[in-house]
């Protein structure tokens, strides 16, 4: 769900940015995935579930999620996911030269097409040209947007969570979050970024 993070991942084309976005949406091994989507955008949403896999298990992001599990129980991780993108966002001078808007407005371009492109899921096109319209990228530049995001996914749950709870929470332990996402930035950047500029 971290969606900016995935896409500031990327390669610097549409088909990268396409499938590293895809990951949450798309299902199946790799190498069906190989077979359903041409090169780039199978690249990307393989590497989207690598990156994942490397996020949950890094020790800072464990110990956010720590952080926040008192009061979100095992909501705790979609609240350091949702996270990423606002601290991200906070420094992103720190990672990259690229104009925040500019690096937005390329990465609508790129989503665009899945919006139009009928091969994609339907709740993905659905989904994306919601993320579009409400300019989402720019809404997780603020603690209050976060809070907006959190109580929309509540909203689509069967069940009442503490997500809509859990801006107090974040309030209470932002340094420390903010501590742990610049200690695994330089990580994630290290282990992914390289393969984003190959």
């Amino acid at each position: 769900m971290n969606f900016l993070m995935h896409l500031f991942l990327a390669e610097d084309n549409d088909d990268s940015r396409i499938g590293n976005y895809l990951g949450d949406f798309v299902k199946g091994t790799e190498a069906g995935i190989n077979e359903l989507y041409p090169g780039k955008i199978a690249e990307g949403i393989i590497n989207h579930r690598r990156l994942d896999r490397f996020t949950d298990a890094h020790p800072a992001v464990i110990n956010s999620i720590a952080l926040m599990k008192p009061f979100s129980g095992k909501f705790a991780p979609i609240v350091i996911d949702i996270l990423m993108d606002y601290y991200l966002i906070k420094h992103w001078q720190k990672f990259t030269a690229e104009d925040f808007q500019s690096f937005v407005n390329k990465c609508y371009t790129s989503l665009q097409k899945i919006v139009e492109g009928e091969q994609y899921p339907a709740l993905c096109r659905h989904f994306t040209a919601r993320l579009i319209e409400r300019d989402a990228f720019n809404v997780y530049s603020t603690l209050e947007g976060i809070h907006d995001v959190l109580c929309g996914m509540n909203r689509h749950l069967k069940r009442p969570s503490p997500l809509p709870d859990a801006k107090p929470h974040i309030i209470a332990n932002y340094a420390a979050l903010d501590h742990n996402f610049q200690l695994f930035m330089p990580d994630v950047m290290t282990a992914f970024k390289p393969v984003a500029c190959s």
